[in-house]
């Protein structure tokens, strides 16, 4: 019964979350080695702070290549910090920097 309910998911993307510590493109491995199969999701950046450091371009093309040879769909998580329901003006406008931010560094 298990197995048989198992084979219809066969063709399903199933990953979780994994570090993009120390280089962005290990993330690749990482999801790999706990056995996601065809996405993972990860922060671009540490998920507890405002600002976010550079990518750096080499790294950032290792992790597309590898996105590509490997077949995952990667999901990108907002840090914990912005609030775009915020009431407060600068709040807000500081959110809508971080989504903004968010969005480029994803493309």
């Amino acid at each position: 019964m298990m197995s048989e309910n198992f084979n219809e998911f066969k063709n399903h993307a199933l990953g979780i979350h994994v570090s993009i510590s120390g280089k962005l493109d290990q993330s690749v491995e990482r999801a790999i080695e706990v056995g996601c199969v065809g996405a993972f999701q990860i922060f671009t950046c540490s998920p507890r702070q405002w600002n976010a450091s550079k990518l750096k371009s080499e790294e950032v093309d290792s992790f597309r290549k590898k996105v590509t040879q490997y077949r995952f769909q990667v999901f990108v998580r907002m840090p914990y910090l912005p609030n775009l329901s915020s009431p407060e003006e600068k709040f807000y406008s500081k959110s809508v920097e971080v989504l903004k931010r968010e969005v480029s560094r994803c493309e």
